[in-house]
């Protein structure tokens, strides 16, 4: 190999060497970010678990307070007597929504019941208007299951053979 050649090798070399660490230290920089973002995200989640924690605690100190209060344990201070207000208006309103809940649920009831005595009664009728092509299929007498009209049985082969032969 010639002087020439070495020089040009030995340089080659260099390069790469320094390639090589620069991007080692590009990567040892990479990986340091990756370590900081996660340990940011690590600690944002767990504040946002604590303040999460501690906004149920306070929800719960509220709750106690407002309950003692109706019960007349305790007198809250004037200056909450407008917030108290509010949640005394809502009671009313959820109070009538649950009312009015009732009421609907029960309406749907009697709409349920109607439509199974209705199509019980049809199933009645077509039974009684044409009782020899209808017999009436097994889920009829339970109440919560309506039967359905199911079409007679057609004679089987053997049976027409039979009949043409009498």
């Amino acid at each position: 190999m010639s002087r020439q050649q070495r020089t040009i090798d030995d340089d080659v070399r260099t390069q790469l060497g320094s390639i090589f660490s620069r991007a080692r230290e590009a990567l040892g920089e990479v990986k340091d970010a990756v370590v900081r973002n996660s340990q940011i995200g690590k600690i944002k989640l767990d504040a946002s678990f604590l303040r999460r924690e501690r906004d149920g605690f306070v929800q719960a100190l509220g709750a106690a307070l407002y309950e003692r209060s109706e019960r007349g344990d305790i007198e809250l201070p004037a200056d909450l007597g407008e917030l108290v207000g509010r949640i005394r208006a809502l009671d009313a309103r959820l109070e009538d929504q649950e009312a009015e809940l009732a009421a609907v649920e029960a309406e749907a009831e009697m709409q349920r019941e109607a439509a199974r005595a209705a199509a019980r009664a049809a199933r009645e009728a077509a039974v009684d208007l044409a009782p020899d092509k209808y017999e009436l299929h097994a889920a009829a007498a339970e109440e919560t299951a309506p039967a359905e009209a199911v079409p007679a049985a057609e004679p089987g082969p053997e049976e027409r053979a039979g009949a043409k032969k009498s």
